[in-house]
């Protein structure tokens, strides 16, 4: 077992190292892009997220470490425009993508504009977080 790397269950705290979301939390992530989070969820062997996640995501259980790219695209066309108020309303992140745009603006904006919160600057100093670009 030695060099291998083990599987991570991630929580909505938990915050994303790599990626177009670096540094961002799963929750935020959810508010902004959900379908990344099932992208990551189906494509990548040792990531898995905990019961909360999948069951608000609708994801379907597959063994991990393991992926399963085709059910990815089946979740995709199942869930990935057909949320309802209802399921919104329960904590389904929103999908239209004016506010998708909006709120991805709005986490680069607070990123680059220098009101980086304690957390984020001790990732940074901590060598967990890659520092923003200015």
């Amino acid at each position: 077992m030695e060099g291998r790397i083990l599987k991570r269950t991630l929580t909505e705290r938990s915050m994303l190292g790599f990626g177009e979301f670096a540094g961002v939390s799963i929750r935020s992530i959810i508010n902004v892009k959900y379908t990344y989070i099932g992208w990551i969820y189906y494509n990548y062997e040792i990531i898995d997220f905990d019961d909360d996640i999948k069951r608000e995501l609708r994801l379907i259980e597959i063994p991990k470490p393991g992926i399963a790219p085709e059910m990815y695209a089946d979740w995709i066309r199942k869930y990935g425009e057909k949320l309802t108020d209802e399921e919104k309303m329960h904590g389904v992140a929103k999908k239209r993508a004016g506010a998708a745009r909006a709120a991805k603006v709005r986490l680069a904006a607070a990123e680059h504009a220098g009101s980086l919160s304690k957390r984020v600057l001790q990732g940074i100093n901590q060598g967990r977080i890659k520092p923003p670009r200015r």
